[in-house]
């Protein structure tokens, strides 16, 4: 008797913990997030190079797979980079750019190219027309590397080249004395 009433209640114990409407015995889905950085560089032919500081994005998935969260950290970071890029005299932040995208940190609010000019001409004093090459660099464990893990192929490289030989036109600074 005392088997069968044994029997019985883990039945019913069984069949409460797993019915429907009742998480007992579920397992409770987690999130799992990984990120990667990148960062704007403007090297002159001629004079000193200039970045901005890093920012991020946060890749997640709900399973444990930290090469492909970080793979969507990556393709978020490019949606930024190339919405900023296409749209670089305006004076708005781009969507991709910001919390909403997962993207953190973002150094820059206003016109890309303004932005750059200004530290670019900041650190060169006395050149009015620079010509430099304007990138991106990309940092971050594997799957911020573009690597399509099924091929083995680089999908995305760690520096984008995004203009060659741009022109960028300083304002003239006035260095006469103040007296």
């Amino acid at each position: 008797m005392k088997i069968k009433s044994f029997i019985t209640a883990l039945f019913v114990l069984a069949f409460v913990s797993f019915s429907p409407g009742t998480d007992h015995g579920q397992a409770h889905a987690k999130t799992y997030k990984r990120s990667c950085k990148a960062q704007y560089w403007v090297i002159p032919s001629r004079g000193h190079r200039v970045s901005t500081p890093q920012f991020s994005a946060q890749g997640r998935v709900g399973h444990y797979a930290p090469n492909k969260a970080r793979r969507r950290a990556r393709k978020k970071l490019n949606k930024c980079v190339n919405a900023h890029w296409r749209h670089r005299n305006s004076n708005a932040r781009p969507s991709e750019c910001t919390s909403a995208n997962s993207v953190s940190g973002y150094p820059i609010s206003g016109s890309l190219e303004n932005h750059l000019k200004g530290i670019l001409c900041y650190h060169n004093p006395g050149i009015t027309r620079i010509r430099a090459n304007v990138s991106v660099s990309f940092s971050g464990d594997r799957g911020c590397d573009g690597i399509d893990p099924g091929t083995g192929v680089i999908g995305d490289p760690m520096t984008w080249t995004l203009d060659h030989n741009h022109l960028f036109i300083c304002p003239e600074v006035d260095h006469t004395p103040l007296h």
